[in-house]
């Protein structure tokens, strides 16, 4: 269930990506939107084959403009380096990003990013710190913090 204070409802218009037709983490903001009488697009976005219609897209709306993202993570990525291409910043954008089927993790202490971990601490291999993985994900990094375990 998606919170709707944690997403900005001040712009002048919103432009919402999903790779799901009716995609229901979208439908409460979507409705919010209607009932705000705030301006708003929805486009699919399936790989490769939109690439061209989420350029399209991304060009046609107005400075100001919201991206609400609803995909997976693959996807989330490729739309969000399109995005930023076209000149978005990480602020215009709220991100409904499902579980990565690969857990990441980063390293807050050396910024080594770890593939295919599965324990809930582990050494780094890089700087040889214990690190403890924490739940918040990075859509920056696209992957779980990891934070030192300080003793």
């Amino acid at each position: 269930m998606v919170v709707i204070n944690r997403i900005n409802l001040n712009r002048s218009s919103y432009l919402a990506i999903t790779d799901q037709p009716d995609d229901p983490r979208l439908q409460s903001i979507l409705e919010e939107l209607k009932t705000r009488k705030k301006t708003f697009q929805t486009l699919v976005y399936s790989q490769p084959t939109n690439k061209v219609k989420l350029k399209k897209a991304l060009l046609d709306q107005t400075i100001g403009c919201y991206l609400l993202i609803g995909a997976t993570p693959i996807n989330v990525r490729e739309i969000v380096q399109t995005a930023l291409e076209y000149h978005f910043t990480h602020l215009d954008m709220f991100i409904f990003e499902d579980e990565p089927s690969v857990k990441h993790v980063f390293c807050g202490c050396c910024h080594f990013i770890h593939d295919n971990v599965e324990a809930s601490r582990f050494v780094c291999k890089n700087c040889g710190q214990l690190i403890e993985v924490s739940d918040h994900f990075s859509h920056y990094y696209h992957a779980v913090l990891g934070f030192p375990n300080i003793q």
